[in-house]
């Protein structure tokens, strides 16, 4: 006993078929954006901290400290570029990434505290 399906069912698939698969690699997109934003902007305030407790800091140290804080994490963005300013009471990054026609730019600051200063000022005062 053959069972006749009607031919409505096949059309319907063959319409929501790719609209689910579209919203599901959308979906995916978005996901990877926004791990990519947050993993950059995770690594640049660690590393205008790690660079605001230095006395003596370079550029060019701060933006290899960040080079291998992403190194490996990205997925969309693989390719992002820093820069450093290094100002006397404050370092901020920028960091910029792009693929196609998704870009993002990550700007994050913080003050420089020069711990050894302080340290150095507490003792004095105890003396």
């Amino acid at each position: 006993m053959k069972r006749w399906l009607r031919g409505s069912f096949t059309i319907e698939a063959t319409v929501i078929v790719p609209i689910v698969l579209f919203v599901v690699g959308i979906l995916f997109y978005l996901l990877f954006y926004y791990h990519d934003k947050n993993a950059i902007l995770s690594a640049a305030h660690d590393t205008v901290v790690y660079g605001s407790y230095m006395e003596e800091v370079e550029e060019s140290d701060l933006q290899n400290y960040m080079r291998e804080q992403v190194n490996g994490r990205l997925l969309l963005f693989p390719s992002a570029q820093s820069s450093v300013e290094i100002r006397k009471e404050e370092i901020a990054m920028t960091v910029t990434a792009s693929r196609g026609p998704m870009s993002l730019k990550i700007k994050t600051a913080t003050a420089r505290t020069y711990p050894e200063r302080y340290i150095r000022s507490i003792q004095k005062m105890k003396k």
